[in-house]
């Protein structure tokens, strides 16, 4: 139930939050952009935020995509065009589409990656929804503490589990149960913050829910449970769906991978996704707009402090 209190926290404030700002999704050639207040020109790169006051120019053959308030659009005017005339494009609903739906996702990640203190407060909201509810926040009595990563859908990839609020030297077990019927399927004493398995090895049934945990040997310390359902092939299901649509075969690679990421996500793939911003920030480690999205992204599975040294390395 909290993970789907955080999906649905998650589509409805992406489809509702204003972008103040615009960014630059993609560049081709050399594409200028005129801050205001006589600042000096730059050249645009994915994830520069142009202020609305400013202008840009494409040279000869270039052009830019932009998204301003869940709107992409392509320019290429040789002339300089100021970008107000943006706020003349009619707004588009949600949709149900998915890029209707992707772009006003990305307008919001732009949203809360806009200051430090934007990133803390939708972090907050998040955790909010995910954590609320009949249990409150009682998820906070536990010591050892695992990020929403690991719950709704897992697939059959491997899965590095890991946890914080372990003490140097500290002995832990860790165990993986069916819900069923509480049988433990996986028990190990682990010495770090991180145990590794291979779902596909396990034997795991498909739609079958299950939960881990991590208990101190020694002491009363523990995490909480957090639960997940096995779907071995979904996240390749998720991925299979988008492939073939003409907008994502003709995005750049980078952007490729934040749609990928996105599919994955709206559908409970959170550690498929998180895998997919990681890989992704390893091939395009300039890119802004991926980094921006990732620090977002970071932040709504509860991972502020990643999120942060993500965020402070723009």
């Amino acid at each position: 139930m909290r993970n789907l209190l955080l999906v649905i926290c998650f589509l409805t404030t992406q489809a509702l939050t204003a972008q103040s700002d615009v960014v630059v999704i993609h560049a081709s050639g050399r594409v200028q952009y005129f801050p205001p207040r006589q600042q000096p020109v730059q050249d645009v790169y994915p994830g520069l935020r142009l202020d609305l006051d400013g202008s840009i120019r494409c040279l000869s053959g270039s052009s830019a995509k932009l998204l301003y308030n869940g709107v992409a659009l392509t320019v290429s005017d040789a002339r300089r065009r100021p970008l107000r005339e943006l706020e003349q494009i009619p707004q588009k609903d949600s949709g149900i589409g998915f890029f209707n739906r992707f772009w006003n996702f990305l307008s919001g990640s732009m949203k809360e990656t806009e200051s430090e203190a934007a990133l803390e407060q939708n972090h907050r909201r998040y955790k909010e929804s995910a954590y609320s509810g009949v249990r409150g926040f009682a998820r906070q009595q536990y010591a050892i503490q695992s990020s929403l990563l690991y719950g709704n859908n897992l697939s059959d990839r491997p899965v590095t589990f890991k946890w914080s609020g372990m003490e140097p030297g500290q002995e832990l077990q860790f165990l993986l149960r069916r819900q069923s019927d509480g049988q433990a399927l996986v028990s190990a004493v682990v010495h770090t913050c991180a145990f590794s398995i291979d779902l596909s090895q396990l034997s795991l049934v498909q739609g079958a829910s299950y939960a881990w945990e991590v208990i101190s040997v020694h002491d009363t310390l523990r995490s909480d449970k957090t639960e997940f359902v096995y779907n071995p092939k979904g996240a390749e299901d998720v991925l299979a769906e988008l492939y073939p649509e003409h907008e994502y075969q003709h995005a750049h690679p980078s952007m490729q991978a934040i749609m990928e990421a996105y599919a994955l996500e709206s559908a409970g793939f959170y550690y498929d996704a998180e895998r997919k911003y990681t890989d992704a920030a390893a091939a395009h480690p300039r890119n802004a707009l991926l980094r921006d999205a990732r620090a977002a992204f970071l932040a709504r599975m509860d991972l502020l402090a990643e999120a942060k040294t993500i965020y402070r390395d723009r």
